[in-house]
């Protein structure tokens, strides 16, 4: 028996002792698969401590009045925006007084299979809604990259120290962002980038002592960390982790595998055989940054910005066999910087 073969089969025992939801899994399942969430047909919320906790990482604390003011404020614009595409909106999405509801209605707690089809439709849109109008917010603060990217940088090392003291053991742990001149060199080099291309984002690299506590540091990360709605589509790896095959393997998740959303479709645009690499626009309250807004900004805009992150998560013995990649890429440097050179001193 190979030892991939070993590593899959200790794999297919985790989901169970994940205590794994179907939330938990189709979660999974967009990250390993590079989806969106915008092509969700439903969602799979239990109950209203899993649906609070969501919005929680969304920012939204339903208890805040500021949260409550908005998240309807966005809501309302969701149901005119689908008004204006003749989608019809029935009487029960024109009286909602809990916005949880929706959530409900999209995971089939309550109502009808019509009702969870728009339910989705509102949901989606309030997604894209929230994430465009943050953007519109940051664009007019003042806030420096550097405090962003302290912010984030904080968010995640806090939770690293809790996985920690949970028993998930991580080998390593670090941070990075990209230097100034590796940003010059890659424009000059490079004929086919532009300058808006190039992201400012903060790197976190993370390696489990096993690779089966990789979806424990995942699950941990969705959880706690950034909802999972906010993953980057196209940037992520189905074959380091073949999820589907782990559910095959559980006699608990064979017989519902045709629920989840990623078994239906893959992206795979990046696919990585030995980590786990995903983009994930973290959200961040801009009070806690120390920039205030008035009341009616926050109303219109939110009070949250989105940082863009790069994750890449995988196991020591997975990270052993592959640190050849590192010459490779200091020789691609040595290369752009070869090439940039070139393109600036041509005569």
């Amino acid at each position: 028996m190979s030892s991939d073969v070993k590593i899959e089969s200790s794999l297919s025992t985790v989901l169970p002792k994940m205590n794994a939801s179907d939330s938990i899994i189709d979660a999974l399942g967009l990250i390993l698969n590079g989806n969106s969430v915008v092509d969700f047909i439903r969602l799979h919320f239990n109950n209203d401590s899993e649906i609070d906790n969501f919005l929680k990482l969304n920012n939204f604390v339903l208890t805040e009045a500021r949260a409550y003011k908005r998240i309807y404020h966005i809501y309302n614009d969701a149901i005119n925006y689908l008004s204006s595409l003749e989608i019809d909106i029935p009487q029960e999405f024109k009286e909602l007084s809990d916005i949880r509801e929706l959530f409900r209605y999209a995971s089939y707690i309550k109502g009808s299979k019509t009702l969870s089809k728009i339910s989705c439709s509102i949901l989606k849109v309030m997604h894209v809604l929230h994430h465009v109008e943050s953007r519109e917010l940051m664009y007019r603060s003042s806030i420096s990259i550097e405090d962003l990217f302290s912010a984030c940088e904080a968010k995640v090392s806090k939770a690293i120290s809790e996985l920690n003291r949970s028993g998930i053991s991580i080998y390593h742990y670090s941070t990075c962002r990209e230097n100034i001149f590796d940003r010059i060199t890659k424009l000059i080099a490079r004929k086919e980038i532009i300058a808006a291309q190039m992201f400012e984002k903060a790197s976190f690299n993370i390696i489990t002592e096993k690779k089966e506590d990789v979806l424990f540091v995942l699950r941990y990360l969705i959880t706690n960390v950034f909802p999972f709605n906010y993953v980057v589509p196209g940037y992520s790896s189905s074959n380091y982790i073949d999820l589907v095959n782990i559910l095959k393997s559980s006699d608990e998740y064979t017989k519902k595998i045709d629920r989840y959303q990623f078994t239906k479709e893959s992206s795979n645009i990046n696919s990585f055989a030995d980590r786990v690499y995903m983009k994930v626009d973290i959200p961040l309250d801009i009070n806690s940054l120390g920039i205030k807004i008035d009341e009616e900004t926050a109303e219109n805009l939110g009070f949250t910005i989105f940082s863009l992150t790069e994750f890449t998560i995988t196991d020591v013995e997975s990270h052993r066999k592959t640190e050849q990649s590192y010459i490779n890429q200091q020789n691609q440097r040595l290369l752009l910087k070869r090439e940039a050179i070139a393109r600036i001193t041509k005569e």
